[in-house]
Order: structure tokens, then sequence, then C-alpha cells
């Protein structure tokens, strides 16, 4: 056995032995965490995003929306404080990943009565999220796509591609 082959056998019988001192239950719930840690992470701009350098840190509400400052990017309206969308979008968010039914339910509703309202984004990406906690992700997937078409500047974006795993589609240039 050459000496390349030697550490090989060595690497994998330190890895082995890490599987066998924490169990594999340690490292599927290491694996859960991990996960779940990526998919609360915000986008760009959004409350518990990572903070551009030199910027102050911002709120770290994962269920939060998109702040509005972003309203340049069409995402937010300022008088959106009292408005009949938000107080939808407030039940949407508290039901998604208990009830992710009745969240496509108030999804729905939310279509049917504010289609292009200032907060259409968040509400497909959770419709998006409801769908894929019923397994739908072949429904959340076509959802992305329809989402990229739609929203394309959205702060919502790089949170639809890790849920989905989904790339926008590139405009192509001049």
């Amino acid at each position: 056995m050459g000496p390349g082959a030697a550490a090989l056998v060595r690497r994998h019988a330190r890895v082995r032995d890490r599987v066998l001192k924490w169990g594999l239950a340690g490292l599927f719930a290491a694996a859960i965490i991990i996960a779940a840690a990526l998919a609360l992470r915000r986008p760009p701009g959004t409350p518990g995003a990572e903070p551009p350098a030199g910027s102050p840190a911002a709120p770290s509400d994962p269920g939060a929306p998109p702040s509005d400052r972003d309203a340049g990017a069409g995402a937010r309206a300022p008088d959106l404080a009292a408005s009949p969308e938000l107080e939808l979008m407030t039940r949407l968010r508290a039901v998604v990943d208990t009830d992710p039914a009745a969240a496509l339910n108030i999804a729905d509703e939310g279509e049917r009565r504010f289609r292009d309202g200032a907060l259409a984004d968040e509400r497909h990406f959770l419709e998006m999220r409801a769908l894929v906690h019923l397994n739908r992700i072949v429904d959340a997937r076509d959802r992305a796509r329809e989402f990229y078409v739609r929203f394309p500047t959205s702060p919502w974006a790089e949170r639809v591609f890790r849920l989905t795993g989904l790339h926008p589609t590139p405009v192509p240039g001049p």
C-alpha cells in the first residue's frame, strides 16, 4: 500500500471513530440544525440577514418581512401599518410552519384579494414554504418559476432559491 492509500485509510478510520463516538443520531440532529439555520437565513437587506460590512446588525427575526427600506425595490409601501393585507400576512406567517394546509388557503385568499399588493412576493414565498412542508416539492418549484418571472428583483428571491433549489433564469442582455 502506497503512502497516499495509507493516509486515506487513516482518514477513514478517524471519520469512522467520530461517527461511532457521536452516533448517527447526533449526526442526524446536527444535519437538521444546520439545514434549519440555512433555511431561516434572510435575503440581504432584511431582518436577520448578515449585514453588509460596516453596517449595524439587523434584528434576527426569521419570520419578519423585509424592512421598509426595501420599498425602493417595490417590496413595501410605507402606509402598510394597519392594512387588511398586513392582517392577512400576519395570519399566514403564524400558521405556515404549523398548519401548511391552512396557510395555502390563506395564501389563496391573499392572491384573490391582494394580487399585486405590497406583500405579494412574501406571500408567494410563504406559499412555497407551505407546499414544501406538505412534501409538494414539484408544486413549490413551479411556484418558484412563476415567482422569478413576476418578482425578478424581489428581496425574497434568495430565500426562494434556498427553499426550492431553483435558480432564477437570467434575462439575456442586449
